[in-house]
């Protein structure tokens, strides 16, 4: 038996303001946009990887409290997710204005507010299992949009996907 469910939705997650140092957060106040600015999606991640590590913003940017080379080597192991979230914008932004659900292991908002306190890895692997909803859920019709760098075909790793969070196909879908 699956320990996913599909209780959570793309609102749930990414419009919901108490869920900001888990994940990135687009206002519910301001519309959704298909292609944000450089300096936007700078702005987003800054603040994303703030929420993250428990920095703090100031004029100059970003200040993180802890041993530098720990706290630079975090940043750099986070880079490659955060940036495959901000390339799939067109995705999640179609996803969110459809309210799609998503696999995850989390029943409820409320669990994923607590990840706050919790490690940045927890906040990781959320993050990826987002893009894996984007990447091989059928219901988001955005399947590869996300990227296959593991070299393996992509019908084997949706197929892994789908098995490891009990996928099944919604009646009369086929």
């Amino acid at each position: 038996m699956s320990r996913y469910n599909n209780n959570l939705s793309m609102n749930d997650l990414f419009r919901n303001p108490k869920l900001a140092s888990v994940l990135p957060q687009f206002p519910s106040n301001q519309p959704l946009q298909n292609v944000y600015s450089g300096a936007e999606i700078v702005r987003r991640a800054t603040n994303y990887i703030r929420g993250l590590i428990g920095g703090r913003k100031d004029i100059n940017g970003l200040t993180v409290r802890g041993k530098h080379s720990d706290i630079l080597q975090r940043v750099q192991d986070m880079i490659p997710a955060i940036e495959k979230f901000f390339d799939s914008m067109p995705s999640l932004v179609k996803n969110m204005r459809q309210n799609t659900r998503l696999y995850t292991p989390y029943s409820s908002a409320t669990q994923l507010a607590d990840l706050k306190k919790g490690d940045v890895d927890k906040k990781l692997d959320l993050l990826q299992i987002v893009l894996d909803n984007i990447n091989f859920n059928p219901d988001f019709n955005s399947l590869g949009s996300v990227g296959n760098t593991s070299g393996r075909n992509f019908s084997v790793e949706q197929a892994r996907w789908a098995k490891l969070v009990g996928y099944k196909e919604p009646r009369g879908k086929k």
